[in-house]
């Protein structure tokens, strides 16, 4: 759930691509997620900064920077210091300093 990084023409394109890969349901439990949450298949791969990640594994100030075709289909964690190792978010989150 981002909420900045966006301009006017960016939100367009990626409100129409986003569309084109709506699912009806959230692949993640629990499902206590907003009301109104669209889900997509996930086909494309963005740059996101965050300045944390909650014990809950949610991103705290999530930043949109970008679209990538050249990352893998797993979740790349970096830090400050630099890149740790390739994980998959909804099995193994990186720790919070909560």
């Amino acid at each position: 759930q981002v909420g900045t990084g966006f301009d006017d023409r960016a939100l367009r394109l990626i409100r129409g691509a986003l569309d084109e890969m709506s699912v009806p349901e959230t692949p993640f439990l629990p499902a206590d997620l907003p009301p109104g949450a669209v889900w997509v298949a996930p086909q494309l791969v963005a740059t996101i900064r965050c300045k944390e990640l909650t014990a809950a594994g949610r991103l705290r100030a999530p930043s949109f920077k970008g679209f990538t075709d050249d990352v893998p289909d797993e979740v790349l964690w970096e830090t400050e210091f630099g890149r740790d190792e390739t994980t998959s978010m909804v099995d193994n989150p990186p720790p919070s300093s909560e």
